[in-house]
């Protein structure tokens, strides 16, 4: 081999070892593989959230509204073939100024028959003074639900269809002067498909002054 043959082909080495060194210096200049741009546009792509100390994602994942305390139902109760009257917590709701109380009764209905029932709070409650013998008025249904929510706002008035095997509970009310306190109420069920098919249980209620 000659000389010349010789200079050309280290020349030729010489070309491809600096065209390797600066594809090597503009990898380097570019984006590091290991770390991939992101462009976000519009959304945004795994944000992270940071939660308060006492909080962690299981609890804020699991966080739901407190449900309303149960009422206990302990007190006076009537039993038919077909339903059970259940009553609880008694309330004489007063104003200032006011000649007459709201008394209030929770109450609950329990479908024990085979056949649905309907009840409501405004035509199905009968309560009687038991010493003058004198029946409830019937208060102002919008102002008795607002001082019924005062007192539980997240009570219901006994309103509503009861299928067989369910329970129904809710609110009773009425209005009588101010002092009474010996009160028979009385509830009276309907058919839901025969509303001429009633029935009617009693119960004794003892209101605090």
């Amino acid at each position: 081999m000659d000389r010349s043959t010789t200079r050309r082909s280290n020349r030729k080495g010489s070309v491809w070892i600096v065209a390797l060194v600066v594809a090597g210096l503009l990898t380097g200049c570019g984006t590091n593989p290991t770390t991939p741009a992101v462009t976000t546009t519009g959304a945004t792509t795994a944000s992270t959230t940071t939660l308060p100390p006492e909080m962690t994602s299981e609890t804020a994942a699991t966080t739901t509204p407190a449900r309303p305390a149960v009422r206990p139902l302990d007190g006076p109760r009537a039993v038919s073939d077909e339903w059970i009257l259940r009553t609880g917590e008694t309330m004489r709701l007063t104003e200032s100024g006011e000649d007459t109380d709201l008394l209030i009764a929770w109450v609950q209905i329990e479908n024990t028959g085979d056949r649905s029932l309907t009840v409501s709070s405004l035509l199905s409650i009968g309560m009687t003074d038991n010493v003058t013998e004198e029946k409830a008025d019937v208060p102002d249904l919008v102002e008795a639900l607002l001082r019924i929510s005062e007192v539980d706002p997240d009570g219901s008035t006994l309103d509503g269809e009861i299928l067989p095997g369910e329970r129904l509970s809710g609110w009773i009310y009425g209005e009588f002067p101010s002092g009474v306190s010996d009160v028979t109420v009385s509830v009276t069920t309907e058919a839901t498909a025969d509303a001429s098919q009633t029935e009617t249980l009693e119960v004794d209620l003892i209101y605090q002054q």
